[in-house]
């Protein structure tokens, strides 16, 4: 048997590596090219690759080539090899749990894959043979609306499930998926929400009023009783409904200086009161509007919100 060295490379070019792909998928014909193909023909690592370009996915994205598997291509693949892949990830983290959001990260399968296969991220982690995340399960649905509003201000657009895999949500992908059987239907629950009617739900129209006997009506004042009839109807507090409703209508925007947290992400909105609640302002949208945080600070008897 002969023994021998295989060839030092050094120094090799971005043009050499994306070269070589180029060759094995040549070999191969029209299909997705994972990495796990392509080490079966090709001559350099991953890590190199991942050094180089970041991810295995850009290297495709690079070359044009197409950097997701059609349904057949995807049916074809074991659950071991999707296993795998988690262990890898958990492995390359260091870690015993990895999170949905981690692994939307580092991950070679999108999560809806996941989802589509093994019903759970759980059910996933379990086959796994990894630790439970630990995750709180009944997470109330106020608590995820407000967490997707939340994340479209942020944005000042409607959130992927690209965005989310980006770990820029406190709740993973996977818990929406799981609640309303898909990240599309959680932005439909949410658009629902906040379009049911009624603008703000906490009202103060029940105005105490004493009850004297006849003799006494006499004795008020007429101004007075005016006054406390035509008290506030709203509450000050803006429900989200209303909120996301405002922010919505002026495009996440400051309405005063332009400020949006799609442009600089430390910009931070608030819905304000034009005229002031606390001079008989109401809490409706014709007396609402979107003011960054150092507008509503610089604005005179300003109310937070």
């Amino acid at each position: 048997m002969e023994f021998k060295l295989n060839e030092y490379r050094q120094g090799v070019t971005d043009v050499e590596l994306l070269a070589d792909v180029l060759r094995v998928a040549g070999l191969l014909g029209d299909v997705y090219l994972s990495f796990s193909v392509y080490k079966s023909h090709g001559k350099y690592s991953e890590s190199t690759f991942r050094k180089r370009f970041g991810s295995w996915l850009n290297v495709l994205a690079k070359l044009g080539m197409r950097t997701e598997r059609n349904s057949i291509e995807m049916k074809r693949i074991p659950d071991a090899e999707m296993i795998s892949d988690l262990q890898a990830v958990a492995e390359r983290l260091g870690k015993k749990i990895v999170t949905s959001t981690e692994y939307g990260q580092y991950g070679k399968f999108s999560l809806p894959t996941i989802a589509e296969r093994f019903g759970t991220w759980a059910n996933f982690v379990e086959k796994s043979g990894l630790k439970s995340t630990g995750q709180v399960r009944n997470v109330p649905d106020a608590d995820l609306f407000t967490e997707i509003e939340r994340i479209w201000i942020s944005l000042g657009k409607q959130p992927t499930t690209t965005d989310m895999k980006k770990g820029i949500s406190k709740y993973s992908l996977d818990t929406f998926m799981r609640r309303f059987g898909g990240w599309r239907n959680a932005l439909l629950a949410f658009i629902e929400y906040v379009n049911a009617d009624g603008q703000n739900e906490e009202s103060e129209n029940s105005i105490a009023l004493p009850m004297p006997g006849a003799s006494h009506f006499a004795d008020i004042d007429a101004q007075a009783l005016k006054s406390r009839v035509s008290a506030k109807r709203t509450s000050r507090n803006i429900n989200l409904k209303l909120r996301f409703t405002v922010l919505q209508q002026d495009n996440f925007r400051c309405r005063s200086c332009g400020a949006s947290p799609a442009k600089n992400p430390e910009t931070e909105l608030h819905v304000d009161h034009i005229v002031p609640w606390s001079k008989g302002g109401e809490t409706e949208i014709s007396n609402l509007q979107t003011l960054c945080s150092k507008c509503n600070l610089g604005k005179s008897n300003h109310e937070f919100c």
